[in-house]
């Protein structure tokens, strides 16, 4: 028996099975769609493999105002604002639920028609609870995105009805436009479509981007870098405005999950991002024209899959700080918050009062921050005596004595509060008691060790006051020496084994324009193993690489006349060293307005196109579906892995070529699932009248379905 018809024969016990939610095939196994722990499962069914693939729950993604279909964050405005005219990619529904997307227009009898899925034009309507009429008024944007009746822009035309009893195989259906001229061909970021195709397992597939890793720190305005999770929808982020060629903000238009990847690291002498093969970046190229001497250097966007090693592309030099704080805060001051995140703590109740701790490596550097202290907060204490008792005592507030207890006290002076220095072991500890100093850092650094971060008020300061607080930070966690070439050029090292601190400093050197390694991981043994993070800094050198001569594998490369290159003085150019596959990876993009550019990791990255990629897992698969209201069984349906949200179903499948392969209706956190267009092409051609003609597929045929006699008449008329 072959594997396929073992799997057929297998399938209705499988699907049983608690916790199954999909069943498909390989040439030489079964794979099996599980919501939980693929471990509990054996290895073999009938001596046949048995691939076990986690998907979580699969349910449809429109949303049908079930708490768990709500998007996590809000998706850009041009789709889900009013479009007009329609354009494949953004959001429509029917009134009855929130919000899904329409897929492509398809022409039948020369008529436009829009296509999506059965959930979100005729609110998931069923043989046996039809929940939506033909008629019924459609809206774009859906409810959810603020649809009213005054965006009403058609009305439903046809779907095919759920057997909430049996096996299905597709979710869709049609409305028509009020008018033919509402309803454009193309698709958002996609253009036209070009035919209809079929989903080849292994390989890629598109929906309506580029993209990066979620450990990328995106550099904002004002409160530093951050991972795609911290950031929001309005955030202002460090963009080059390309028409003044100045370093400027933009706000962030919408933040889009791409999905599972190929992913390559792209390492240059000082930065190193992780992207996707698709991304662009700025690069430097020579226009140079036939027969003549002189180069032509020219800045153009291009994808990493156009860019070799010895390229040179634009990097964040240093960012200009508002030199008007100046006068608020002291460089004492910045130094001390950069010692306290390195090696400080507070401690602070209500009840006993506050206390800051800093540990230092000898006296001299104790007794250097605690004149720090001392002169940075001008904290005061009342002299008070008792008038029963005359006992003179200390505080900030004297109502009762100290000594008898009496209430009647009189302020007879007042003194400056003092720090006080104790040694342990062979460190020194600065203490200093102050319940007000110690909110106040509380406030500005919050957590514990392990879990400190630079605080966001630094990134605003001035280049002085940043560089005051890195030193305070190397007092804290680095070492000085210098360099060995010269031995006068100095170099900072630092290691820590908070990642987020390390690579948070890292950055704010890069930000004051300071030359910094990449950053390094090793194992530090000891009492306990654990992972350390690494780089080092050299603060006296500050100018910009030439880049006339790039050494790449023991080559020079000579780039005549690249200096002369028109570059903002906050940006710089750094040629690629490396460019490394590093497996598949979570991925993700944000959209900027106007200048859809942004620094990450320290080098300018071009946004997303907001098209999302991902690669196909099975074409002929049959799932488990909860809708909420019921559960279906859908077969013959394409998986790919991750690639779309809450609000994506109804959105078009297309294969790298801008062919036609599905339709998105379901999914989780894990996978993605579609329909094959071929037997919705075959619905729709043998249930609307104006549709060409559809041969009948024979039952033993397993998907993909094969459509030679009609595909043409497709290309040609059925799907633009």
């Amino acid at each position: 028996m072959s594997v396929y018809n073992l799997r057929i024969s297998l399938e209705p016990q499988l699907l049983k099975v608690p916790g199954v939610t999909g069943v498909g095939n390989l040439d030489d196994r079964i794979r099996l769609y599980v919501e939980g722990t693929p471990d509990i499962f054996p290895t073999h069914i009938n001596n046949v493999k048995l691939e076990v693939v986690k998907t979580g729950k699969i349910r449809p993604l429109a949303l049908m105002n079930v708490p768990w279909f709500l998007p996590k964050k809000p998706m850009s405005t041009n789709r889900t604002g009013r479009v007009r005219p329609l354009i494949g990619g953004i959001s429509i529904a029917h009134p009855k639920i929130t919000a899904g997307t329409l897929g492509c227009a398809i022409k039948l009898g020369g008529i436009k028609y829009g296509l999506s899925n059965n959930h979100v034009l005729a609110a998931a309507s069923s043989a046996q609870n039809p929940r939506a009429s033909i008629g019924d008024p459609i809206y774009s944007p859906g409810p959810y995105d603020g649809g009213t009746e005054a965006d009403t822009v058609g009305t439903l035309y046809w779907y095919k009805p759920f057997d909430e009893k049996g096996v299905n195989v597709i979710d869709a259906a049609l409305f028509k436009p009020a008018t033919q001229d509402l309803l454009s061909e193309e698709i958002l970021d996609i253009g036209l479509i070009n035919g209809i195709g079929v989903a080849a397992e292994g390989g890629n597939v598109q929906k309506s981007g580029r993209c990066f890793t979620k450990e990328t720190l995106i550099l904002t305005n004002p409160n530093g870098p951050k991972t795609i999770d911290e950031l929001n929808i309005g955030n202002s982020v460090y963009t080059l405005n390309e028409s003044t060629g100045k370093l400027e903000t933009a706000k962030i238009k919408n933040i889009l999950n791409q999905g599972l990847r190929d992913v390559y690291c792209v390492k240059t002498r000082n930065r190193t991002v992780e992207v996707t093969s698709n991304h662009p970046f700025l690069v430097v190229v020579n226009r140079k024209k036939p027969l003549t001497r002189a180069n032509d250097w020219t800045l153009e966007w291009r994808e990493l899959d156009k860019i070799k090693i010895g390229d040179s592309i634009v990097s964040l030099h240093h960012i200009e700080g508002e030199e008007s704080q100046n006068n608020k805060i002291k460089k004492n001051f910045a130094r001390l918050l950069g010692f306290f995140v390195g090696d400080g703590s507070v401690r602070y109740k209500r009840s006993s009062g506050g206390r800051i701790d800093l540990f230092c490596s000898n006296l001299k550097e104790a007794e250097y921050y605690k004149n720090i202290i001392e002169e940075t907060f001008e904290d005061t204490l009342h002299i008070f005596r008792c008038e029963r008792c005359g006992h003179d005592f200390r505080g900030k507030s004297g109502n009762t004595c100290s000594k008898c207890g009496h209430h009647h006290t009189t302020i007879i002076g007042k003194i400056k509060r003092k720090a006080t220095i104790k040694r342990r072991d062979n460190h020194f500890i600065v203490y200093y008691y102050s319940s007000e100093v110690a909110k106040t850092l509380q406030k500005l650094i919050p957590g514990k060790k392990l879990d400190k971060h630079v605080p966001k008020v630094v990134w605003g300061w001035p280049t002085s006051l940043r560089e005051s607080f890195l030193e305070g930070f190397c007092d804290a966690d680095g070492h000085r020496y210098k360099h060995h070439s010269s031995g006068k050029s100095r170099v900072y090292s630092f290691c820590s084994p908070n990642e987020r601190l390390i690579k948070e400093s890292r950055e704010l050197f890069i930000t004051c324009g300071i030359r910094v390694t990449n950053l390094y991981s090793r194992i530090k043994e000891g009492y306990t193993k654990r992972k350390i993070w690494e780089f080092k800094s050299y603060p006296d050198t500050r100018s910009k690489k030439s880049n006339r001569k790039v050494f790449v594998k023991g080559k020079t490369i000579i780039k005549s006349g690249i200096s002369k290159l028109d570059l903002p003085e906050t940006l710089q150019l750094e040629p690629v060293v490396a460019i490394k596959y590093t497996g598949k990876k979570q991925t993700f993009d944000i959209e900027v307005d106007d200048s859809h550019n942004f620094i990450g990791n320290g080098i300018l990255l071009h946004n997303t196109t907001g098209v999302t990629v991902s690669d196909v897992l099975d074409v002929n698969a049959t799932v488990k579906v909860d809708y909420g209201i019921f559960g279906l069984t859908l077969s013959g349906q394409i998986i790919t892995n991750y690639m779309a949200d809450g609000g994506d179903s109804g959105s078009s499948l297309l294969d790298m070529d801008r062919n036609l392969v599905g339709l998105l209706f379901a999914g989780s956190s894990y996978v993605t699932v579609h329909n094959n267009i071929a037997p919705i092409i075959q619905a729709i051609s043998g249930a609307v009248p104006g549709a060409p003609g559809a041969p009948a597929t024979p039952a033993t045929t397993p998907y993909p379905f094969i459509l030679p006699p009609i595909v043409g008449s497709l290309i040609g008329g059925f799907i633009r």
